[in-house]
């Protein structure tokens, strides 16, 4: 019977920055499948629950954050493919889910619990202010 390791505080890290931990110990095709393939249900599940209750990142709209997740679906997509096309190995049922739409960069989620008008003023201000002066660069 083979026993399974838990992963090390350096692979939990790589794995919670998003990239592959194919190079860093062996998994089988199928492994590295089914890890892509539970990534992806973690970042739809994550997409829904945003658009549902809003996040709380002080600098960033609900669109841009959304968007965000939006491109680790793609990412997650594009590995899914690479790896079933790689191997030949049949491509899973979530890789013909929907892709989630694009938001606009200056969406918010206004019914959600993490809702903050403070902070909604505050970043359209913030974004406001920066994009309707144009700005002189100079090279002395």
């Amino acid at each position: 019977m083979t026993r399974i390791r838990n992963p090390t505080i350096y692979e939990v890290k790589i794995l919670m920055k998003g990239e592959s931990i194919m190079a860093k110990r062996k998994l089988t095709p199928a492994q590295e499948l089914r890890e892509y393939v539970n990534r992806l249900a973690e970042r739809y599940a994550h997409w829904e629950e945003e658009r549902r209750e809003g996040c709380v990142d002080p600098n960033w709209s609900d669109g841009v954050n959304l968007n965000l997740v939006r491109n680790h679906i793609i990412n997650f997509k594009r590995q899914i493919r690479l790896t079933c096309d790689k191997f030949c190995l049949t491509i899973p049922a979530i890789y013909y889910r929907p892709l989630p739409p694009e938001m606009p960069a200056d969406f918010f989620v206004t019914d959600g619990k993490n809702y903050n008008s403070h902070r909604i003023e505050r970043i359209r201000n913030l974004r406001g202010a920066s994009e309707s002066k144009p700005v002189q660069l100079t090279l002395f």
